[in-house]
């Protein structure tokens, strides 16, 4: 089950590597940035592809679905590559993220469990 709320209310101190962040696309910048409505990023360990990087955004949503979309500096992470400092990407979301998009609109969600997703392919076939 999908439990999505504001990243400003969100009270954990770390955004946890496979969190989901849903943002508005601003219509002036659809060109620049992503062209949908709503475009889905995926907080992810960036820590093991770039030196100096501790998490990084992936897109998993829209025309631009898995491609990064930023990686942030070792400053923004637990130190040990499990999550993202909430505080510094609230801080920095217009600087490392996205310019034109307001932070107040930014929504998350928790990774899931596998358990917690559909069963298709446990169920039993005939």
């Amino acid at each position: 089950m999908e439990f999505w709320k504001k990243l400003n209310d969100y009270s954990n101190e770390y955004v946890k590597c496979g969190a989901v962040l849903r943002v508005p696309s601003v219509e002036k910048n659809r060109e620049n940035w992503y062209r949908e409505d709503i475009v889905d990023l995926m907080v992810f360990y960036a820590g093991a592809a770039f030196k100096d990087a501790a998490c990084g955004l992936i897109c998993i949503s829209g025309h631009k679905a898995g491609r990064i979309n930023a990686t942030f500096p070792l400053e923004s992470g637990d130190g040990n590559g499990n999550g993202l400092r909430r505080d510094w990407l609230i801080s920095n979301w217009n600087r490392w993220v996205y310019m034109e998009g307001d932070i107040n609109d930014v929504w998350i969600r928790d990774p899931e469990p596998v358990q917690s997703m559909p069963s298709v392919f446990l169920e039993k076939r005939d």
